[in-house]
């Protein structure tokens, strides 16, 4: 498809079609416009791996060491490896831009550096990250409407300074603001950082993205600079967009800087070669394991070996204690939870290096919900792995010979159900999550 000529097409756009741009078509894709040559961008989370666009039933993908211990290697070209590989993921998920890498208030020069090396890796295979949080996202609860107080000499120094060093390395593509107000401001309607800061004083010119759902107002991000609410369809913008257009509270020049931000961002992806709506698949090799397992090594710090128990011998017994020993704890939630393509548990890693023989004992529980059970059960009654048997309905368990519209096998009870989907679910059903012991 050929480049957009941004202005050409910005002159014969109605008020309407430029508005409508503003907002994603669903929960991972920008709006298309194809007689204007305007393509749908698919984004991804996340931070540690290309999820894609499922969170029920996703389709498996690497998973990355979360971006604390990416800090703790200190190693600038492995962080470029690392993000090379993202974007490989990101383009067998069919996705345009990576959403992340995630920086806050560790070491700033350390967080800069080494996100700038991983934006490179991404950016040399033609897909973008977008840099989050912008800025001050210090804790999760309430976070949506959290006010962060903060110095003018703590934003430069601490906050601030690790996006500084990001931008000024390798000029990521895309910024996610951040859900919460600092002295009393929502991020993404503050003129004074997606602005002041970020355009004028940092010369930086990509797109503005807010975080999921964190798009609070219509006129006053618009006009702030905040130039994508996600996800679609739109709570803000649209029709309340166009009103405020033609009441004069939003400025034509703002609509069009923030269309402009996105024409731009379409136009850096001719060369990306993902196609549109793209099937999404796994891609597995020996390039790719052996990159993971060196990412998490590198990460590890050994503060003390005094009695000499690493490396673990086979001539001696060895006994593992921890409730974290026997579960593969491989990501967090939210943004960074996937399926990762290949898991295993820290007491099983050890029994397949040391020996079968390795005693384990959970030592004491550290559920503060109600723990997993599908990691205990078996899908079906002569099942070989553990798992769950998950099946939708339309009809309620007293109906007799109801109709299964879905059988899944989970190796987890944990899973999400917003986006799951059949053509034949009705607005009300009904799942059954089968295991046996």
């Amino acid at each position: 498809m050929a480049s957009i000529d941004v202005e050409h097409v910005l002159s014969r756009m109605t008020d309407r079609e430029k508005l409508s741009l503003l907002a994603g078509i669903n929960f991972w894709h920008t709006r298309p416009i194809p007689k204007y040559g305007m393509r749908s961008l698919r984004l991804s989370d996340g931070p540690n791996g290309a999820r894609g666009t499922r969170f029920f039933n996703s389709v498996p993908a690497s998973c990355l060491p979360c971006g604390t211990a990416l800090g703790a290697t200190f190693d600038e070209g492995l962080l470029y490896e690392a993000g090379r590989l993202m974007a490989k993921e990101a383009k067998a998920k069919g996705a345009h831009v990576i959403l992340g890498p995630t920086i806050n208030i560790e070491d700033p020069v350390v967080a800069g550096t080494i996100v700038a090396s991983s934006i490179n890796g991404m950016q040399s295979l033609k897909v973008f990250s977008a840099l989050k949080h912008f800025v001050c996202n210090d804790q999760e609860h309430e976070r949506n409407k959290v006010n962060t107080v903060v110095a003018e000499r703590a934003l430069r120094e601490i906050y601030l300074l690790s996006f500084q060093i990001a931008i000024r390395e390798l000029r990521p593509k895309v910024i996610m603001t951040s859900y919460n107000k600092i002295n009393g401001v929502h991020v993404a309607e503050d003129k004074k950082f997606l602005q002041d800061i970020l355009r004028s004083e940092w010369k930086w010119n990509g797109l503005i993205v807010s975080d999921w759902f964190g798009t609070y107002s219509t006129s006053e991000s618009i006009n702030a600079g905040l130039d994508l609410e996600m996800p679609g369809p739109t709570r803000w913008r649209g029709e309340a967009a166009f009103v405020a257009a033609t009441t004069d509270k939003l400025y034509p020049n703002a609509i069009d800087d923030r269309v402009r931000a996105l024409l731009n961002l379409i136009n850096e992806y001719e060369g990306s070669n993902v196609p549109n709506n793209a099937p999404e698949i796994t891609i597995e090799s020996p390039e790719t394991s052996s990159l993971l397992r060196r990412l998490a090594s590198e990460s590890i710090v050994l503060m003390k070996n005094s009695l000499g128990v690493l490396p673990l011998r086979k001539d001696k017994r060895t006994l593992v204690i921890g409730p974290n020993a026997s579960v593969a704890a491989y990501c967090g939630g939210g943004s960074a939870a996937l399926r990762a393509s290949y898991t295993i548990t820290p007491l099983n890693a050890i029994r397949n290096k040391v020996s079968e023989e390795v005693a384990f004992t959970i030592g004491a529980q550290s559920h503060r919900e109600l723990p997993d059970l599908g990691t205990l059960l078996l899908p079906t009654l002569y099942a070989s792995e553990k798992g769950v048997t998950f099946k939708a309905y339309n009809e309620p368990p007293e109906i007799e010979n109801r109709k299964e519209l879905d059988t899944l096998k989970f190796k987890t009870a944990n899973m999400m159900f917003m986006d799951y989907n059949n053509p034949e679910l009705k607005d009300f059903w009904y799942t059954d999550i089968e295991g046996y012991c």
